[in-house]
């Protein structure tokens, strides 16, 4: 079971002209409720508990849509074992003002979601 989220591909659009700069933050929501986001260390990205930004400081004044792919620059992957819970994980993107709380929605400029189902 190999995560390749499809959400890579399709545009995440937002409010573009009014801030400066933003973080990406790219995770994993399990049935659970827990919170995944994949980090880059030395090249290699994994995923980490919590809301950590997988980019900082993306340039947001002339933009108003992103592909997720390009601007990660390397392949996100998860591998699924039979420890993972089973049932409706949502993966997300989510663009936060620069050095803001993520867990506030105010300082969101941007997110999407997909839905996708786990069994082993």
């Amino acid at each position: 079971h190999l995560l390749v989220p499809h959400l890579l591909k399709y545009p995440l659009n937002f409010r573009g002209g009014s801030l400066n700069k933003s973080d990406l933050y790219f995770g994993i929501i399990q049935p659970i409720n827990d919170i995944h986001t994949w980090v880059t260390i030395d090249g290699v990205s994994n995923l980490k508990q919590g809301l950590v930004p997988i980019v900082k400081g993306i340039d947001m004044e002339t933009k108003s849509v992103l592909i997720l792919s390009s601007l990660l620059g390397q392949e996100v992957k998860y591998q699924f074992t039979e420890s993972d819970p089973s049932g409706m994980h949502l993966i997300f993107a989510l663009i936060v003002v620069t050095d803001r709380t993520p867990s506030d929605t105010k300082n969101w400029v941007g997110v999407s979601i997909t839905p996708l189902f786990f069994n082993p």
